[in-house]
């Protein structure tokens, strides 16, 4: 057992008393070969038997998510702004699938409601020149009116 210390101590000081300074690293002049997998995966795009089930923006929940992404700015906002709240990552994986439920839009406050309402309108709306003519006259006649009612006040 003496042996046996004499042995561990006479290693102990036979180290050396400084740490070896690390190898230098050769420079690296370029990037563009070292890449990860996940980014060359990326870069290669999806592979064939990859499915993806994105909405096209010509249907009705690509139209809502478009309208509540301008009017609240990302889908995380209109979540939180629906009454009772909405779990954000719910709401978008409904609009990305494609099985958003329009009552849920009853949720929205009303200026919400009716920006998404004009988006549907304007996608899917009349194309026809003469209701485009009618509507907007209709809209002009309503602001005169508003205008005549605030200047008789």
């Amino acid at each position: 057992m003496a042996c046996r210390r004499a042995s561990l101590f006479s290693a102990v000081i036979a180290m050396p008393t400084t740490v070896p300074q690390p190898r230098s690293s050769t420079p690296v002049n370029s990037l563009d070969d070292v890449r990860t997998r996940q980014l060359q995966a990326c870069l290669a795009g999806p592979s064939p038997s990859v499915e993806t089930a994105a909405v096209p923006s010509s249907s009705i929940a690509g139209v809502v998510k478009d309208a509540l992404q301008r009017h609240y700015g990302t889908l995380k906002g209109a979540a939180l702004s629906m009454k009772p709240r909405m779990d954000p990552s719910q709401l978008s994986r409904e609009l990305e699938s494609g099985d958003f439920k329009l009552e849920k839009l009853d949720r929205l406050d009303d200026i919400g409601k009716a920006f998404v309402s004009k988006a549907l309108h304007d996608a899917f709306g009349d194309p026809d020149p003469k209701a485009i003519a009618r509507r907007l006259i209709r809209e002009a006649r309503t602001r005169l009116d508003e205008l005549a009612e605030v200047v008789a006040l």
